[in-house]
C-alpha cells in the first residue's frame, strides 16, 4: 500500500509541478510542448462548459425545474468520499487549524453558492446562465480591492462595462414576458457569482502555503459538509431526490454521477492550472475567456446532434444574441485580466 501511494503521489506531483529547467516553466512531456498549464486552463474551459450542460439537463429533465438544489442529497457524500479517497490515496500535508478552518470555509460558501446556480439554469438557458457566469472578473476585482488592497484603474471600469452589456443584451433582447424571468436568473447568477468569487479568494489566500492535494482535501470537506446539513436540514430536498432518482432509475443516476465526475475534474484542473501559471490570471484569462465560447459551441452542437441536452434555441436572433454577448464577455475578460 505504501508503494501505491508513493507512485501515485509522485505521478499527481508531476502532473500538477512539472518543472523545466528551474526557471518556472511547467512542461511536460518534453521542452517542445505547450506549457502544461495552458492545456489545463484549456481542459477546464471545456470540462466548465460541459459541466453546464449537464447541470441544465438534469435541472429539466429529471428534476423539472422543482428544488433541483435538491442534487445536494447527492453532492455532499460524494465530495466526502472524494475527499477521503485523496487523503488516503496521496496523503496530507501538515497544516494549521486556522489554515484547514479558512480552507473549510471557503469549501463551504462554494457549495452554497451552487443553490441560486441550480435555480436559475430552472429559469434560464445553458448559454445565458453561463454569459452571466462570466462576470466573475468584476466581482474578483471588487475582492481584490476590499480584501486585497489591489487597485482599480479606468481600464478596469471600461472592461466592467463591456462585461454588463452582455447580460443587459441578453435581458433586453428577450419578450417583455420573458424579461421579469431573465432579471431574476440574473440576480441569481449574480449571487452565485459572488459568492463563488469570494471562496476562490480566499482559497488563493492560502493556497501559497500548502501543496495542492491537501488544499483540495480541505475544499472539498468543506463542500460536503455543508452540502449533507443542508439535506439533513431541508426535508423536502430528501424526498424530493428519492422520488426524482426512483422515477428516472438507472438514466438518472448515471447523469447525476457524470455531472459530478466531470464538475470534479474541472474542479482539480483548474486549480492546477491557477497553481502552476506564472500568474494566475493568465490562467483565468484563457479559462474565463474560452468558457462562453466552449458554451456557445457545445449549445448550438449539441442542440443539433442530441436535441434533449443541448436544448437551445437556434434561431436567427437568439443565436445572433448569443453571439453578441459572448463576444462582449470575452473582450471584457480579456481588457479585464490586461489592465
Amino acid at each position: 500500500m505504501g508503494v501505491i501511494k508513493g507512485v501515485a503521489r509522485e505521478a499527481a506531483l508531476f502532473l500538477v509541478l512539472c518543472y523545466n529547467n528551474g526557471y518556472g516553466y511547467f512542461v511536460c512531456f518534453g521542452e517542445n510542448l505547450m506549457e502544461l498549464w495552458v492545456v489545463l486552463a484549456i481542459v477546464a474551459a471545456v470540462l466548465m462548459a460541459l459541466g453546464v450542460f449537464f447541470d441544465n439537463y438534469i435541472t429539466d429533465v429529471f428534476f423539472k425545474g422543482k428544488l433541483p438544489q435538491s442534487r445536494k442529497v447527492f453532492s455532499g457524500p460524494g465530495y466526502l468520499i472524494a475527499a477521503l479517497m485523496v487523503a488516503l490515496v496521496f496523503g496530507l500535508q501538515a497544516i494549521t487549524v486556522g489554515g484547514a478552518l479558512w480552507l473549510v470555509a471557503a469549501g463551504a460558501i462554494f457549495g452554497l453558492s451552487l443553490i441560486p446556480y441550480y435555480i436559475a439554469l430552472a429559469k434560464d438557458e445553458s448559454t445565458d446562465v453561463a454569459i452571466v457566469e462570466q462576470l466573475s472578473p468584476i466581482f474578483y476585482l471588487g475582492w481584490g480591492w476590499w480584501l486585497l488592497h489591489s487597485e482599480v484603474s479606468v481600464l478596469h471600469l471600461v472592461a466592467i462595462a463591456i462585461l454588463m452589456a452582455a447580460p443587459a443584451l441578453i435581458i433586453l433582447s428577450s419578450h417583455k414576458r420573458s424579461q421579469k424571468t431573465r432579471l431574476k436568473m440574473v440576480g441569481l447568477m449574480l449571487i452565485k457569482v459572488a459568492m463563488g468569487t469570494l471562496a476562490n479568494t480566499l482559497i488563493v489566500e492560502v493556497a501559497p502555503e500548502i501543496d495542492f492535494i491537501t488544499m483540495m482535501f480541505y475544499v472539498m470537506i468543506g463542500r460536503g459538509l455543508v452540502d449533507v446539513a443542508l439535506a439533513v436540514w431541508f426535508k423536502a430536498w430528501r424526498k424530493r431526490f428519492k422520488y426524482v432518482m426512483r422515477r428516472g432509475g438507472l438514466k438518472a443516476w448515471i447523469a447525476i454521477v457524470t455531472d459530478f465526475v466531470v464538475w470534479l475534474g474541472h474542479e482539480f484542473v483548474n486549480y492546477s492550472a491557477l497553481i502552476i501559471a506564472p500568474a494566475m490570471a493568465m490562467a483565468s484569462a484563457i479559462t474565463k475567456t474560452l468558457m462562453p465560447i466552449s458554451v456557445f459551441l457545445l449549445g448550438v452542437v449539441f442542440t443539433i446532434l442530441w436535441p434533449s441536452f443541448g436544448r437551445e434555441k437556434l434561431d436567427r436572433k437568439t443565436v445572433l444574441v448569443h453571439l453578441v454577448a459572448t463576444v462582449l464577455a470575452v473582450v471584457g475578460i480579456i481588457l479585464m485580466q490586461t489592465a
